[in-house]
């Protein structure tokens, strides 16, 4: 699923609308993935095929590996602030007010990544089995990504 499909779901175009109202209120918004694309929609900016997309471990402009599944990339809203990109998605972070958004997952662990792999039929048995190895490489780095994410979110309630 990606932003695209709000005009055939109701729920993405109801968190769309929660998330204008909230960012007009100042209210805290964390978006992940699609999250991150459905708040940059809400506030103005574009949602678009990537021109490579990103499934697997990549290393961000800040150094930590992340953890990426994603075929859509978004646009900067203005005004926003650019956290944080990769050679392939500029626009991996951002930051406009109260709102918070990646088109990273720094909220996976062991499990979900192995859970997804298990249900994609679009890898191949190989990019399948890169990608888990890598998890048993870069998951403790993501871990801690994870903690400066939450711990800065939760810091600006």
């Amino acid at each position: 699923m990606d932003v695209r499909d709000a005009g055939r779901l109701p729920y993405l175009r109801h968190e769309l609308a929660l998330i204008r109202r909230a960012a007009a209120s100042g209210l805290p918004v964390l978006g992940i993935c699609l999250g991150g694309q459905l708040a940059a929609r809400a506030l103005g900016a574009g949602v678009v095929p990537s021109r490579r997309p990103e499934v697997g471990w990549f290393r961000l402009r800040s150094g930590a590996h992340a953890f990426q599944w994603h075929s859509f990339e978004f646009g900067l809203p203005k005004g926003a602030e650019r956290l944080d990109s990769t050679p392939a998605c500029a626009n991996q972070a951002f930051r406009r007010g109260s709102v918070v958004a990646t088109q990273f997952h720094f909220e996976v662990d062991r499990r979900t990544i192995s859970a997804w792999l298990g249900e994609s039929s679009a890898l191949s048995p190989r990019r399948k089995a890169r990608i888990a190895a890598d998890t048993g490489r870069c998951l403790k780095e993501s871990r801690r990504l994870g903690r400066r994410w939450f711990g800065d979110f939760l810091k600006s309630l």
